[in-house]
């Protein structure tokens, strides 16, 4: 057991109702920056995540007074610019009362960037998209419009809500349906 929980990537650590390290992971340990015999006994915000006390939503878990123990996250900033997620679980004993937590801890600053890069790309996309000085429109595969820029609605004299969802050839002269048809497969 204990090779399985040293070999998890994230940080991993137990503590008991007063925020006290009872075990911690090689992960764990590599963040505080100290020997796993070290963190044992030491409250957990003096070590990983360093603060001035528990985790919100931690103290919580471990002073919440009923048999109701739930998951719980937070999410941590820290000063060198990582961002974390912890996954709080606090176990019962036997009798239901609460016995420790254990906590989670994903590094997911990659994600958010990636997401806050995705987030940017898209904005960009649409701002060339709507302000294009050319009439464009986004079709599904059955040539139903799902998206118009301004010049688009210029151009045709609607507004985008009044046109999203319905075939693009409406819009359409007899000729020009007969070649969007022709170049994509609609009957």
């Amino acid at each position: 057991w204990m090779d399985a929980f040293d070999s998890i990537q994230d940080p991993i650590f137990l503590h008991d109702e007063k925020g006290l390290v009872m075990r911690a992971n090689i992960a764990y340990a590599r963040a505080a920056g100290m020997e796993i015999e070290a963190l044992i006994g030491r409250p957990y915000w003096e070590c990983f995540p360093k603060d001035d006390g528990p985790m919100q939503s931690c103290s919580l878990g471990m002073n919440n007074g009923d048999d109701d123990f739930e998951e719980y996250d937070d999410e941590i900033t820290l000063g060198r610019g990582g961002l974390f997620i912890s996954w709080g679980f606090a176990i019962p004993d036997d009798n239901g009362n609460y016995h420790y937590s254990i906590h989670i801890i994903e590094d997911i600053t990659f994600q958010k960037q990636a997401k806050q890069a995705l987030k940017e790309s898209e904005n960009r996309f649409r701002d060339l998209f709507d302000e294009a000085p050319l009439p464009y429109q986004s079709l599904d595969e059955k040539g139903e419009i799902i998206e118009v820029n301004q010049a688009w609605e210029m151009l045709f004299g609607y507004e985008r809500d009044q046109v999203i969802g319905h075939p693009f050839e409406e819009y359409l002269s007899s000729r020009s349906k007969d070649e969007f048809h022709h170049a994509h497969h609609i009957c």
